[in-house]
């Protein structure tokens, strides 16, 4: 049986070449598996479509500054 986050990984290419072998062979037997892989790739397709020129863009400045690194105090030091 493949799971779903193997799956995702061979959708990925993130598989080792036996584990590829071994989920293109279910997927020749398993027309559901086959069947969910097919909507993953088109869901992966669609999400592209929408949000790939968005991905291009540069990130916001303020969204920048609220990833940084802030200074963490010890609430029981702080007291």
């Amino acid at each position: 049986m493949i799971d779903d986050e193997t799956l995702y990984a061979y959708l990925d290419g993130e598989l080792s070449p036996a584990e590829t072998v071994r989920v293109e062979d279910a997927l020749a037997s398993d027309p559901s598996l086959a069947g969910k892989l097919a909507q993953q790739r088109a869901l992966r397709e669609r999400l592209g479509r929408a949000f790939g020129p968005i991905a291009g863009e540069p990130v916001p400045v303020a969204l920048v500054a609220a990833a940084q690194p802030t200074r963490i105090i010890a609430l029981a030091e702080a007291r």
